[in-house]
């Protein structure tokens, strides 16, 4: 679990929910083994703290395992980023789960 304090948000949002749910697919991705299926990115944001965490699955295989993306920061800001939007939008959630697949799919869920 990686627990950061992030500086405030001082500029608006730019990006599109989809611009920035790519970004954490992509800072992912980049970082995996070649042999993984699954992998995803928790987090639980509480104003400008942010907690994560990082897991994979391999091929073949139902044990969870621990990542660190070679840019775990980038991630962990798009994920604030767009809480941020999805605020101003009308959404309110604290937790988001953003899961990435083999096959080039990725599905996110928020609480």
């Amino acid at each position: 679990m990686y627990d950061i304090e992030i500086e405030p948000r001082s500029k608006p949002v730019n990006y599109s929910a989809e611009e920035l749910l790519l970004c954490i697919c992509e800072c992912m991705a980049e970082s995996l083994p070649d042999n993984w299926h699954s992998a995803y990115m928790e987090a639980t944001i509480e104003g400008n703290d942010i907690d994560s965490r990082f897991r994979f699955f391999r091929s073949g295989s139902d044990e969870e395992q621990r990542f660190v993306p070679d840019n775990s920061i980038a991630p962990m800001n798009a994920a604030m980023e767009l809480q941020s939007l999805m605020q101003r939008q009308g959404s309110d959630w604290r937790r988001i789960r953003v899961t990435i697949f083999g096959d080039g799919r990725f599905e996110y869920d928020t609480e």
